[in-house]
């Protein structure tokens, strides 16, 4: 079933992102060749969906980006490595 894409919590966007990469899968194997590289962007964009979730609850990584309110632990400038790990972690 396709998801909406109004998505108002971060389970519905795991639903998108799990759509979405299957969705990749399918057009991988029946237009592009099998491309490994479109296996690995399906599989990220899964996990993304999967991160979200799990670093809202994370007290550590909430402290870690910080909010509207509060400066997060880590610079800015470190913010996007910081989320790649956590994508890569999560991908096990």
């Amino acid at each position: 079933m396709k998801p909406d894409l109004e998505f108002n919590s971060p389970e519905e966007f795991r639903q998108v992102c799990m759509y979405m990469a299957g969705r990749l899968h399918h057009v991988n194997r029946v237009w592009l060749s099998e491309s490994g590289f479109v296996w690995e962007v399906a599989e990220l964009v899964e996990r993304l969906g999967a991160t979200l979730q799990s670093g809202l609850d994370d007290p550590q990584v909430v402290a870690d980006f910080g909010d509207g309110y509060r400066a997060g632990a880590i610079p800015p400038d470190r913010r996007r490595q910081r989320l790649l790990e956590l994508v890569a972690a999560d991908l096990g």
